[in-house]
């Protein structure tokens, strides 16, 4: 299965032959494969791709926004505290990002915008907060 996600993740569109010529696995085993992973939304039909002599092939592409990541990174500027938020997703495109004024760390207001972030994107599946660490006597703290 991870060999189908990374080989789909690199090429992002394969019909079911082309994709087991790319992972040496029996066309069997990716008409198997290929319907899990799209029961999960993972993968998707795409267009018909025409064959030489044969019937047309269905054509199957990535869902890069199948897992999105939600990055908080807390940073000072101008002498105000900002958050800034960025939602990513497998390819690493930003789908969304916006700063916005930390008026004292509050955990509840981090919090509140990490619960509105998965509201607005149920997708995302992990979450990273940077918060900027102080060299105090050469010794990072």
């Amino acid at each position: 299965m991870n060999n189908v996600r990374e080989v789909m993740q690199q090429i992002e569109t394969a019909t079911k032959p082309h994709l087991a010529l790319r992972t040496n696995l029996s066309v069997v085993t990716i008409n198997a494969l290929i319907q899990e992973l799209c029961d999960g939304g993972e993968l998707f039909q795409d267009k018909v791709v025409p064959s030489n002599g044969g019937r047309p092939a269905q054509a199957y592409r990535y869902n890069y926004n199948f897992k999105l990541a939600l990055v908080l990174y807390i940073k000072e500027m101008k002498g105000q505290e900002l958050i800034s938020a960025t939602v990513m997703n497998l390819e690493n495109k930003v789908v969304l990002k916006e700063e916005s004024i930390l008026p004292a760390f509050d955990k509840q207001h981090v919090l509140q915008l990490i619960a509105r972030f998965v509201a607005d994107y149920p997708s995302i599946d992990m979450i990273g907060i940077g918060i900027p660490g102080q060299a105090l006597d050469g010794t990072s703290r």
